[in-house]
């Protein structure tokens, strides 16, 4: 299990094969301080790209950075996705920009 700190609260990480309801594909408990990502996921469940585990990951992580924040947007699912595609399109850049 990994652990990842965000501000003053870590998180454990966790990996699972698949969570409820089935187009579920990750989540954030704030008061268990977990992050539970499916490896499969959708009707019927299917196995999940790299790609899509990083993006998942992060849009909890965006979750967790705007409860933390005491934003009332870290309820906002369209906003945190987007933010979460942005990070994740910004990291790519640098990562890209390096080799």
């Amino acid at each position: 299990m990994q652990k990842l700190k965000i501000g003053k609260t870590t998180y454990n990480v966790e990996h699972v094969d698949t969570l409820e309801p089935p187009l579920t594909r990750g989540r954030i408990d704030y008061t268990a301080r977990s992050i539970k990502i499916a490896k499969r996921a959708g009707q019927p469940r299917r196995k999940r790209s790299v790609k899509g585990a990083v993006h998942t990951l992060m849009h909890e992580v965006v979750h967790g950075i705007l409860y933390e924040m005491g934003s009332r947007k870290y309820r906002d699912e369209v906003f945190v996705d987007e933010l979460a595609k942005h990070i994740i399109q910004v990291m790519e850049q640098m990562t890209n920009d390096r080799t």
